[in-house]
C-alpha cells in the first residue's frame, strides 16, 4: 500500500520542495496552501501523514494538529516552522506532532522521519475520512 502524505505550507517554494521529496520517496502526495485547505482535504480524503507548517494564514498548523488528534488520531504529523518559532514547535509536540523541525531543515531528515513513522505498526490501517466537516 502506498502511503498518502499531505504537505501543508503557505510558502509555495517550501511546499514544492517537500512535495517533490515525498514523491521521490514513493509516497502519494497532495498539498494544501494553508490550514483551512488542509482541513478540507483531510475531511474529504484519507491520509497517513501530514507535514505542516505552523505559522500560516487562515488556520495555522496547530489548528490542523488539533483537528487531526480529535477527528483522525491515527494520522501522524511532522510540524515545521521558521527559526524563532520554537515555542510553536513545542506546542505542536505537546498537541501530538510526532516530529518537529525548525526551518531551514534538510529534506533528507524529513524523509527519514516520515519513513520511521511509517514503520510504526499503527500505520497498517487507514481510517476513512470524516464526512461533512
Amino acid at each position: 500500500m502506498t502511503h498518502r502524505v499531505l504537505v501543508v505550507d503557505d510558502e509555495p517554494y517550501i511546499r514544492r520542495l517537500l512535495r517533490r521529496k515525498m514523491e521521490q520517496c514513493g509516497y502519494d502526495v497532495a498539498d494544501a496552501v494553508d490550514g483551512r485547505d488542509a482541513i478540507r482535504q483531510l475531511s474529504d480524503s484519507a491520509f497517513d501523514l501530514v507535514i505542516a507548517d505552523i505559522v500560516m494564514p487562515e488556520r495555522d498548523g496547530l489548528e490542523v494538529i488539533m483537528f487531526l488528534k480529535k477527528e483522525q488520531p491515527h494520522v501522524k504529523v511532522i510540524a515545521v516552522s521558521a527559526p524563532g518559532n520554537e515555542l510553536y514547535l513545542t506546542s505542536a509536540k505537546a498537541l501530538g506532532a510526532a516530529r518537529v523541525f525548525s526551518k531551514p531543515f534538510e529534506l533528507a531528515d524529513i524523509a527519514g522521519a516520515a519513513e520511521e513513522l511509517f514503520l510504526q505498526p499503527q500505520h497498517s490501517l487507514r481510517a476513512p475520512p470524516i464526512a461533512g466537516q
